[in-house]
């Protein structure tokens, strides 16, 4: 099974038993997502995706502080980029197209994982409607993804209780 079809199979799961992931944990859950995907040996990228017409682009946001960023770029959501797939706690859409208040919503800028982990240690910018003591829970569902399905949604099940 390809890991695009891995991934739509298992993350919903996530979404669904994880209150609020994308609302204040978009870019935790894209964080350590991405670098399990590291360690079984591709390539992610990270995007802040904003709304359709603001003017920024990577080039120009490359240069900005993390303040900076958070200033000029409201932080709609945080994605995963794979295979030309975005992706995040709900699955995974090719070229996608996310929506916030109504806004359609684009890639605004790409971060390293570096960047992306020292962006979400910072509480204040992000919706604290995420409950952040769920960050342990996420680690173990992303760290069961590469196991057999029926042995994830039982480890899985077994964390949230």
């Amino acid at each position: 099974m390809n890991i695009i079809t891995q991934l739509n199979n298992k993350l919903p799961f996530i979404n669904n038993k994880i209150p609020h992931i994308n609302e204040g944990g978009c870019g935790i859950f894209a964080s350590i997502l991405g670098e399990k995907l590291t360690r079984m040996g591709y390539n992610p990228k990270y995007f802040i995706l904003t709304k359709v017409n603001d003017k920024l682009n990577n080039t120009q946001t490359k240069k900005f502080t993390l303040d900076e960023i958070h200033e000029k770029i409201p932080p709609y959501h945080i994605v995963v980029v794979l295979k030309g797939y975005y992706i995040d706690s709900r699955g995974c859409i090719k070229n996608g197209h996310w929506y916030c208040n109504g806004d359609r919503l684009k890639k605004g800028m790409e971060m390293s994982l570096e960047q992306l982990k020292e962006y979400v240690k910072n509480e204040t910018y992000w919706n604290n409607v995420f409950n952040r003591k769920k960050i342990p829970k996420i680690i173990k569902s992303i760290e069961n993804l590469d196991k057999e399905p029926r042995n994830y949604f039982k480890n899985i099940l077994k964390l949230i209780k």
